[in-house]
């Protein structure tokens, strides 16, 4: 890839990135070492109430980024609010990574793709209150290779 072309798509997943997280009021993403991610590796992830409006409903989405060696359709996840948290959360999540053919879902460039998964709609946050999630990975490979970067980002929600 020329110099040309790879300005360009740096550029154009810059614009992208900007353009989709311009109403989030916290985004956040962990790395995974190698892509090489052990059960035993549990990713934090902690939203604060201060950054959040009480009286807004809010989305809360979760980002999976991986490489194209990700050997799956699917992804399960082991996803528990801390045990103080009002959010309800479903404990298992499925990610659709690919379609039955093998075709990725989400969007990619460079090797790397990246699939965006609703995990909770319409919600509110107490006031002053600090949140937190837990993720796990909950596949049968010890370690799992192929997932780069497990994300939350929370928006406010497009309808009420």
């Amino acid at each position: 890839m020329g110099p040309i072309n790879k300005f360009f798509l740096i550029s154009l997943m810059g614009f992208l990135s900007f353009s989709c997280i311009d109403n989030a009021v916290y985004h956040e993403f962990k790395q995974i070492s190698a892509a090489q991610w052990s059960k035993h590796d549990t990713l934090m992830f902690s939203p604060d109430s201060l950054q959040v409006s009480p009286n807004e409903r809010y989305d809360i989405y979760l980002e999976v980024l991986h490489n194209k060696g990700f050997g799956y359709q699917n992804l399960w996840l082991f996803v528990t609010p801390d045990a103080n948290d009002s959010l309800s959360v479903q404990d298992t999540l499925q990610v659709q990574i690919a379609d039955r053919f093998g075709k990725w879902h989400g969007v990619g460039a460079g090797g790397l793709v990246q699939v965006d998964t609703l995990l909770l709609k319409g919600v509110t946050f107490a006031p002053q209150r600090k949140y937190a999630l837990q993720i796990v990975q909950g596949m049968r490979d010890e370690p799992l290779s192929g997932i780069e970067k497990v994300g939350v980002k929370v928006v406010k929600a497009s309808t009420p």
